[in-house]
C-alpha cells in the first residue's frame, strides 16, 4: 500500500479522534531534538542560532486547532508561527520535521528565495534563529476536505517567537555562536542557556491562538503547508487573494506565496 503524506492548505473536513491519540512524550522529545539538530547544521553556518524548547501553551494552542481537521492557516493565530504536516501512513514525528527541513534543498540563503514552484517556509521556520519555543499536537481525521487522503494524522506545530518575516533572513551567517547573547553559551553550534528537558512545560509562549502552511512531496508524498511570511505587505501566490487580519489592503507580488507585515496573518484561498 502506498502511504501518502501532505504539506499544503485546505478547508474544513469531517474528523474523528481515536481515544487518547496525541503526541507521546517520546514524540515531543523527537520534535525538539530534530529541530535543534537541523538548526545546528544549517549551511551557511549561523552566528546566532538559539535552541528551541517544548512549550505547553503552544501545544495547547495547536491542540485547539488540529481537531478541526483544517488544512489551512489558523485564522485566529496571533504572535506565533505554524507548520502543518499530514499523513495517512504510520505517523513519525522525525519524518515530519525532516520533511520540513528538506525544503532547504530548494532554498537559497543568500538570495532568500525559493526555487520556482517550490515552497520553503517550513524550513525557514524550523531554522528561524530567534524562535525559542515549539509546541505541537496531532489528531486523526477521517477525511480532510481539499486532500485526497482518508484516515489522516494531522500534525500542527506552533512557534514562538514566530519566523518568516519579509526581507529578513532566517538567521545571521557567520562563525557558529559568534553572536550569541551574553547570557548564553555555545553548545553544538547553538546558543543555549541551562538545558531544559525537551518535554518540560513552559508558560513563556503565547496563549491560545494559531497560524501557517507549503507544498512539496518528499517521502512517499509527504506534504506541508505553504510558506507564511508575516510582513507588512501581504502578497499572494498565483493571484489568489489573501485575507489579512490587520485590516491592511492586500497586494500581490510576482505570484509568490502569501506574506503579511505588522502582525497580520495571511492565508491563500484554495
Amino acid at each position: 500500500m502506498l502511504w501518502m503524506s501532505v504539506m499544503w492548505a485546505a478547508v474544513l473536513g469531517r474528523c474523528w479522534l481515536a481515544s487518547g491519540y496525541d503526541l507521546t512524550a517520546e514524540d515531543q522529545d523527537v520534535i525538539v531534538e530534530r529541530h535543534n539538530y537541523f538548526r545546528s547544521v544549517v549551511q551557511p553556518t549561523a552566528t546566532n542560532m538559539r535552541r528551541v524548547s517544548w512549550d505547553e501553551s503552544l501545544a495547547r494552542m495547536a491542540a485547539g486547532y488540529v481537531t478541526k481537521c483544517v488544512w489551512e492557516h489558523n485564522p485566529d493565530l496571533k504572535d506565533a508561527g505554524e507548520n502543518l504536516y499530514a499523513t495517512n501512513g504510520p505517523f513519525s514525528a522525525s519524518q515530519a520535521v525532516t520533511g520540513w527541513y528538506l525544503e532547504h534543498l530548494d532554498y537559497s540563503y543568500h538570495n532568500d528565495t525559493c526555487e520556482e514552484d517550490k515552497l520553503c517556509g517550513h524550513y525557514t521556520q524550523v531554522v528561524w534563529s530567534h524562535t525559542t519555543f515549539v509546541g505541537c499536537s496531532t489528531h486523526l481525521c477521517e477525511e480532510v476536505a481539499g486532500l485526497t487522503l482518508s484516515h489522516v494524522t494531522l500534525l500542527v506545530c506552533n512557534y514562538f517567537p514566530p519566523g518568516n518575516y519579509e526581507g529578513v533572513l532566517p538567521y545571521e551567517e557567520g562563525e557558529p555562536c559568534s553572536n550569541c547573547p551574553n547570557d548564553l553559551h555555545c553548545e553544538g553550534n547553538i546558543c543555549v542557556d541551562e538545558p531544559p528537558s525537551a518535554t518540560e512545560g513552559t508558560t513563556e509562549g503565547p496563549q491560545p491562538g494559531t497560524d501557517g502552511p507549503s507544498i512539496r512531496e518528499p517521502c512517499h508524498g509527504d506534504r506541508q503547508e505553504p510558506r507564511r511570511r508575516d510582513r507588512r505587505e501581504p502578497h499572494c501566490r498565483d493571484g489568489r487573494e489573501p485575507h489579512c487580519r490587520d485590516g491592511r489592503e492586500p497586494h500581490c507580488r510576482d505570484g509568490r506565496e502569501p506574506h503579511c507585515r505588522d502582525g497580520g496573518e495571511c492565508f491563500p484561498l484554495r
